[in-house]
């Protein structure tokens, strides 16, 4: 099969991947978690790979490059910041390539009768580590029409992608904060456990095959990478496991860097793992308010973040801390000087402020919660005003 991994082109810096949209807030780009495990699902296949957004492609470029290739596939992200955009360069591509079958993985396709409402699209995936991945590009093929979706909860508690093709996607192209490059990202399970109310990414959580994941480190060493993103929605959430992956990337002299949660984390575990090569931890903290955390579903306390965040900067590990304003269960008006006020307490490496928007799949969504919470603008360039003055050690 010819097939065609694709993150379309876009107006801004989208990152699709995840069944998360956001927009890149200072350039930095990942690999798209969706298209690495496809690369492994569909390896065998003749298999062409374009990261318009890393690759900074127009789409008169890209469309140049898909006539080119002429796939009989492609597997595109979509995400809900550029819905518009992706459903337009789906139509494109139709107009180039006759008879080609489009099937794409983002936030959007977590809605009901997703195709049903873009009928651009011919399937959808749910679930990006999914081996009916492949079966289903080999129905579209064939015109068969015995099934359309690949199903978040299809999977056992554990899941085999094979080895991604790390070396397809170009390695001067990605980049990160606080990271060493070029560095290389690492799929260790799918979903998430929790349940926050924001997060849409509670899907049946399932881990992938140790022996797996330790082939995937061996291999990312093998083509000279230094570092190691561990693409996991919460790392740590079972810690043997987890030490096990690190011990392997400190056993091949690369560094990682990893998303976990404060109540998951003590100062032993961070001085391991700092130890193992650990560069950067981020934590959503999302509220200067315990009370409002325990509302959301977060099972954390301040006093414990404040606590790790300081024996972070002591031991010489940088630090990432994520913040939601306008979450639904903050009913006052929000107090941003309180924010100051515990960012400075936390004093982290960087700060990740993001404004509350309904997650396709998530509690709110489900519960037709709407953003009716929006954020005073004058307060916000006074935030961003008062964030400059603050003093933000790095390690």
């Amino acid at each position: 099969m010819r097939i065609l991994l694709l993150n379309p082109p876009g107006k801004k810096k989208y990152l699709r991947d995840c069944y998360c949209s956001s927009i890149s807030k200072s350039g930095y780009v990942w690999h798209p978690a969706d298209l690495l495990s496809a690369s492994a699902l569909l390896n065998g296949n003749n298999l062409f790979i374009i990261d318009c957004i890393a690759e900074n492609l127009s789409v008169p470029e890209v469309s140049s490059k898909i006539k080119e290739f002429s796939p009989q596939i492609v597997y595109m992200l979509i995400s809900s910041l550029s819905i518009n955009e992706d459903i337009e360069f789906a139509k494109n591509i139709k107009r180039i390539i006759k008879g080609v079958k489009i099937i794409c993985s983002g936030e959007p396709v977590l809605l009901p009768n997703f195709l049903d409402k873009y009928a651009v699209f011919d399937g959808i995936v749910l679930n990006y580590t999914n081996k009916k991945l492949k079966q289903l590009c080999e129905g579209l093929i064939k015109n068969e029409n015995n099934f359309n979706i690949v199903d978040k909860n299809g999977q056992e508690n554990n899941f085999s992608i094979g080895i991604p093709i790390h070396e397809s996607f170009k390695k001067d192209r990605y980049w990160l904060p606080f990271v060493r490059l070029p560095f290389a990202t690492l799929i260790t399970d799918f979903g998430c456990p929790y349940s926050c109310k924001f997060c849409n990414s509670n899907f049946h959580f399932a881990k992938r095959y140790e022996e797996e994941v330790l082939e995937d480190i061996k291999r990312i060493s093998k083509l000279n990478y230094q570092h190691v993103f561990i693409k996991d929605m919460t790392f740590l959430i079972d810690k043997i496991r987890s030490l096990k992956f690190a011990e392997e990337i400190a056993r091949h002299n690369l560094t990682f860097n990893c998303y976990s949660k404060i109540d998951l984390i003590d100062k032993d575990i961070l001085f391991k793992l700092k130890r193992l090569g650990l560069r950067l931890i981020q934590f959503g903290i999302e509220d200067y308010d315990d009370s409002i955390l325990k509302k959301e579903g977060k099972n954390i306390t301040l006093d414990k973040a404040i606590s790790l965040f300081r024996y972070s900067r002591e031991i010489g590990l940088f630090t990432g801390a994520h913040f939601i304003i306008g979450l639904p269960s903050r009913q006052k008006r929000y107090e941003y000087s309180k924010l100051i006020r515990l960012i400075r307490d936390l004093q982290p490496s960087y700060v990740s402020i993001n404004f509350f928007q309904i997650r396709s799949g998530s509690y709110y969504e489900k519960m037709g919660i709407n953003n009716s919470n929006k954020p005073d603008k004058n307060l916000i360039h006074k935030l961003f005003f008062l964030l400059t003055k603050t003093l933000i050690t790095d390690p």
